[in-house]
C-alpha cells in the first residue's frame, strides 16, 4: 500500500516510470502523420498540466527539438542552432505563423490598410516566407486573389533584402572584384521561394552585384544557380579548351581559347536587332539566352576568367563595353565580347585610340582603365533604365516599370556620397512615381530616402541647400503622402451601378456595357486574348491618347463602352489595354494561359469553368456590385 500510495503521488496517471513515458512520448512524435495527431504538439502542451511528473517530461528540449524539426520551418531571420528552449523556438514559429496570416486575411479583405497590413508582415523578415510559401496553391475559393498577394508579398521581402545588401555592400565596393574571393556560404536570410540563397563574405565577386541588379525583378533568383552555371562554364574550359598545364600557357593563349570557348563553342553572342531588350543587361537571363549587349557579356568573360586563374580587367570604353588583358611582358590587349571582329576580338591600345578618334572623343586615361565597381554598376542600372526607355509597349507593360524602377533604387543606392544624392537626382522624381503606381507598398524606401535628404539638408549638404531643395522635399513628401492617404481610405474609389437609365441623355450609340468583369476575350483586329476587369459607360482616356489612338475613327467613335483588360499577346506578354466594345469578340473557353500568370489573382478569386468567367475577388465586386448578371456569376 505504502508503495502505491508513493507512485500515485508522483504520477496520478498510473504506475508507469517516467523513462517509459519519456520513451513513448519521443517514439510517437513525428513517426507518422497518423500517430502525430494523437500526440500534437498543442498536446503535449496540454500534458505539462498534469503533473509535475509530466511537465518536466513534456518540456524535454529534444521533443520540442523534434516539434519544430516536424513542422519543416526552412526560414528563419536567426536559424536556431542549440537554442536552450526548443518550447520557445516553436511558440514563436507559431504564433508568428498566426499574426502572418491575420494580417494576410486583413490584405484580401480590403484595400483599407492593406500596405500597412504588408509591411506588418515584412517587419518579421524571413520568419514570414514558410507560411506565405504554404499559403500558395491552397485549395480555397479565393485562392488566386491569395496566392497573388502572398507573392506580392514575397517579392517586398525579397526587395527589402536587396537593398539591405546594396547598403551593406557600399562600403567595400572597392574589393569586389578582387582575384581570391571568397568561398560562397548559405544562409536563410534572404527571403525567396524554393530555394536558399548565398551570400559571399568580402572580397565579393563581381557577377554578385549584379545578380543584386536582376533579383529586383525575381524575387525567386538565387545567387547560387547563378555561381553554379558560371562554375560549369568554367569547369568545362578547364576539362575541354583551356590548356591543362596553365603555367606552362601564356595569359594571351588561355584568353584567347577561353574567348572562343564562350563566344564559339558556347554561342554566346550580342545581339543587335533586340538590343533594347531588357533581358540582355539581365546575368541570370544572359546565361539562359546566350545573348547579351558588350557590358553583360565582358562581365561573363571576367566571371569565367577568373574562376580559371585570369585577371580579367573591366573597361568602361565609351558606348561600346570591353575587357582587358595584360601579357606577362605587360602588353595590353582589349577584348571586345561584343563583336568578334578581326583577330578574333583582340585590339591593341592604338586600335582603341583609333576608335576614340572616330567617334570624335579626346583620349582621355580613363577610357582604357579598369572602371570602379560603383562606376561599373551604375553603368549597367543605366543600360537597363535606357533599354526601358526603347521599350515598344512603355505604356502598357506590366513588366517593364519594373525593371526600371529596380535599376533606378541601384543608381540612387549607389550615388552614395556624391552631390546626385541631391533632391534633383534625374531618377528620384520617376522613382516615386513608379513606386506610387506600381508598388505603393515599398513606401518604406521612399520614407528612408525622405529621411535621409532632410538629414542631409540639416548639415548643410551643397546640393540640398536653397529653397528649390525645400521645395523638392516638400514634393516627394507629397507623393508619401498620398500613399498613406489612399491606403487609408474607407470606400473604393468609384462604384458602378448597372442602373438601366444610366444611359440616359448620352447619344445612341452609347448603352449599358454588352460585358462584365471576369469575362474573357479576343480582340477583333490584333487577337490578342483578354480578362475584363473593369469598365466606363464612355471613353475616359485623356484626349491626347484618344487622338492617338484614332478612337474617333471606330464606328461608335468615343461615345461606346471601354474597357480595362488584362491581354495576353501571342508571345505570352503581359499588358494593361483598353479596348472599345466593338472590338470584343467574347468567349475563350480554355483559361490556362491566364491562370499561369499569378497577376490575375489581383481581380480574381478563381476560374469558373460552369460559366466560363473569372469570379471577381471582393475588392472587384464592390466596385462593380451588379456585374453578377446572366453573364456575370452568382456567389
Amino acid at each position: 500500500m505504502a508503495l502505491l500510495k508513493e507512485t500515485r503521488a508522483k504520477n496520478p496517471l498510473g504506475a508507469l516510470p517516467e523513462d517509459l513515458v519519456e520513451e513513448i512520448l519521443h517514439r510517437f512524435v513525428g513517426i507518422n502523420q497518423f500517430l502525430q495527431q494523437f500526440v500534437e504538439p498543442k498536446d503535449i502542451a496540454r500534458f505539462c498540466s498534469v503533473s509535475k511528473v509530466w511537465e518536466k517530461l513534456c518540456n524535454d528540449n529534444r521533443l520540442w527539438k523534434k516539434n519544430v524539426i516536424t513542422q519543416g520551418w526552412k526560414w528563419w531571420n536567426s536559424p536556431p542552432i542549440d537554442p536552450p528552449s526548443w518550447k520557445m523556438v516553436y511558440m514563436y514559429r507559431t504564433v508568428t505563423d498566426c499574426v502572418v496570416l491575420e494580417h494576410l486575411q486583413n490584405v484580401l479583405e480590403s484595400p483599407r490598410g492593406r500596405i500597412a497590413n504588408m509591411l506588418k508582415i515584412a517587419q518579421h523578415g524571413s520568419d514570414a516566407v514558410d507560411v506565405l510559401i504554404g499559403t500558395i496553391g491552397e485549395e480555397k475559393k479565393d485562392h488566386l486573389t491569395r496566392t497573388y498577394y502572398a507573392r506580392k508579398i514575397l517579392r517586398l521581402l525579397s526587395r527589402q533584402w536587396v537593398v539591405s545588401q546594396w547598403r551593406f555592400l557600399m562600403p567595400m565596393l572597392g574589393s569586389f572584384h578582387a582575384q581570391n574571393v571568397q568561398t560562397p556560404h548559405t544562409t536563410a536570410a534572404c527571403p525567396i521561394a524554393g530555394v536558399r540563397p548565398t551570400t559571399y563574405a568580402p572580397p565579393f565577386p563581381l557577377e554578385y552585384g549584379a545578380f543584386l541588379v536582376s533579383k529586383f525583378h525575381s524575387y525567386t533568383l538565387d545567387a547560387a544557380d547563378v555561381m553554379a552555371q558560371l562554375d560549369a562554364l568554367a569547369d568545362e574550359a578547364r576539362l575541354h579548351v583551356i590548356d591543362p598545364d596553365s603555367t606552362s600557357s601564356s595569359i594571351e593563349t588561355r584568353a584567347r581559347q577561353l574567348y572562343d570557348f564562350l563566344f564559339v563553342v558556347k554561342g554566346f553572342t550580342g545581339v543587335i536587332q533586340d538590343y533594347y531588350n531588357v533581358e540582355n543587361s539581365l546575368i541570370d537571363k544572359v546565361l539562359v539566352r546566350r545573348k547579351g549587349i558588350p557590358i553583360t557579356l565582358a562581365l561573363l568573360y571576367h566571371a569565367v576568367g577568373r574562376r580559371l586563374g585570369l585577371q580579367i580587367d573591366m573597361i568602361g570604353f565609351p558606348q561600346h563595353f570591353l575587357a582587358r588583358i595584360v601579357t606577362e611582358d605587360g602588353i595590353q590587349w582589349f577584348v571586345d565580347c561584343f563583336q568578334q571582329g578581326r583577330n578574333g576580338g583582340f585590339r591593341t591600345r592604338e586600335e582603341c585610340i583609333d576608335l576614340l578618334s572616330d567617334m570624335r572623343l579626346v583620349t582621355r586615361e580613363e577610357y582604357l582603365s579598369p572602371t570602379a565597381d560603383q562606376d561599373f554598376y551604375t553603368r549597367m542600372a543605366s543600360n537597363i533604365v535606357a533599354a526601358v526607355h526603347h521599350a515598344p509597349d512603355l505604356e502598357q507593360s506590366t513588366d517593364i516599370h519594373i525593371h526600371a524602377y529596380g535599376a533606378m533604387i541601384v543608381l540612387l543606392l549607389l550615388s552614395g556620397d556624391n552631390t546626385q544624392i541631391s533632391t534633383r537626382h534625374p531618377h528620384r522624381r520617376i522613382l516615386y512615381g513608379i513606386l506610387r503606381a506600381d508598388v505603393p507598398e515599398d513606401v518604406w524606401f521612399a520614407e528612408d530616402d525622405l529621411a535621409m535628404l532632410k538629414a542631409r539638408q540639416v548639415t548643410g549638404d551643397s546640393g540640398m541647400r536653397g529653397t528649390q531643395a525645400t521645395l523638392e522635399i516638400a514634393a516627394l513628401e507629397n507623393e508619401v503622402a498620398e500613399i498613406w492617404s489612399v491606403d487609408g481610405a474607407s470606400a473604393p474609389r468609384s462604384v458602378k451601378r448597372r442602373d438601366p437609365d444610366m444611359g440616359r441623355g448620352l447619344s445612341s450609340s452609347t448603352r449599358i456595357p454588352r460585358f462584365h468583369v471576369g469575362e474573357t476575350f479576343s480582340h477583333s483586329r490584333y487577337h490578342y486574348s483578354g480578362v475584363i476587369y473593369g469598365w466606363d459607360l464612355v471613353c475616359s482616356a485623356d484626349e491626347e491618347w484618344i487622338l492617338r489612338m484614332g478612337v474617333d475613327r471606330l464606328e461608335r467613335g468615343r461615345r461606346q463602352p471601354f474597357y480595362n483588360v488584362f491581354a495576353l499577346g501571342p508571345d505570352g506578354a503581359r499588358t494593361y489595354r483598353y479596348v472599345a466594345e466593338q472590338n470584343i469578340i467574347p468567349g475563350i473557353d480554355d483559361p490556362a494561359r491566364f491562370l499561369a500568370h499569378e497577376e490575375i489573382g489581383k481581380w480574381f478569386e478563381r476560374w469558373d469553368n460552369e460559366r466560363k468567367v473569372f469570379v471577381p475577388n471582393k475588392e472587384l465586386r464592390e466596385e462593380y456590385p451588379d456585374d453578377l448578371g446572366p453573364r456575370g456569376v452568382e456567389l
